[in-house]
């Protein structure tokens, strides 16, 4: 048996991060459940978007059982929070809403009087939603910062690492918003993983046989609001060159 980590990333400035890790709460086996199809992935959507108007998620809500999630908010085209959650199974949406809206309570312009949970709320109509949910994980080798470039596509691919019983990852959204690679993204898990700032900055391939890592690759559905009040759209990247302010915005 596997117990994953759950993790969640919080920009603090520019394109600084810090990782935070929460261990969960169960246990759970490595996941190989199928990718989602898309009728999953919009009604994944459609269940965490009322937890975002409320901008709580409840204590005791549960999702279907995927191998992990990224939720990303927005306001006025600006993130406010990202939550992922890798290896969560049915406690993924949830738990990577929460995380999000943790983050994005913080960051609403919204005054803080004894109206403030209702100003939040009406704020929370604003915000666009984005959510990506991760495919089977296969494990991938590595012999230098070339192989990790060459063997993830950018947008398509996300990097988790896992070592023991831990697992946590990166998501292809979260790496095109913070114009990160796959080597960025690896060594940020390996100081979040193991608490040691020091071994991302040692060759990869060093620290992951020096510790038992093995790095993982997997493929992501995806679906986002483009505007606050629109339907959800999914979102294929691979089939044609948009502009990044399209993206981003």
């Amino acid at each position: 048996m596997t117990r994953m980590l759950y993790h969640g990333n919080t920009p603090l400035v520019t394109l600084i991060w810090a990782l935070a890790v929460v261990l969960g709460p169960a246990i759970f086996a490595m996941p190989t459940s199928a990718q989602a199809s898309l009728i999953e992935t919009v009604e994944a959507y459609e269940l965490i978007e009322p937890w975002v108007r409320e901008v709580a998620v409840p204590e005791d809500a549960t999702g279907p059982e995927v191998v992990g999630a990224c939720v990303t908010l927005r306001f006025e085209g600006r993130v406010i929070g990202i939550g992922t959650i890798f290896g969560g199974g049915t406690s993924s949406l949830p738990d990577a809403t929460r995380i999000a809206i943790t983050q994005a309570r913080d960051k609403l312009p919204v005054m803080r009087d004894a109206m403030f949970e209702d100003r939040l709320r009406l704020a929370a109509e604003q915000i666009t939603i984005g959510l990506e949910l991760a495919g089977p994980a296969i494990p991938f080798v590595t012999q230098n910062d070339a192989d990790l470039l060459n063997g993830f596509s950018p947008g398509i691919h996300g990097v988790a690492l896992r070592m023991n019983d831990l697992a946590a990852a990166v998501y292809p959204g979260e790496m095109l918003w913070a114009s990160q690679d796959v080597p960025g993204a690896l060594r940020r898990l390996i100081a979040g993983i193991t608490g040691d700032q020091s071994l991302a900055m040692r060759p990869i391939p060093e620290v992951l046989e020096g510790a038992g890592m093995t790095v993982l690759r997997f493929r992501t559905r995806q679906v986002a609001q483009l505007r606050p009040g629109s339907e959800a759209r999914m979102l294929q990247r691979g089939g044609k060159v948009i502009q990044a302010a399209e993206v981003r915005s």
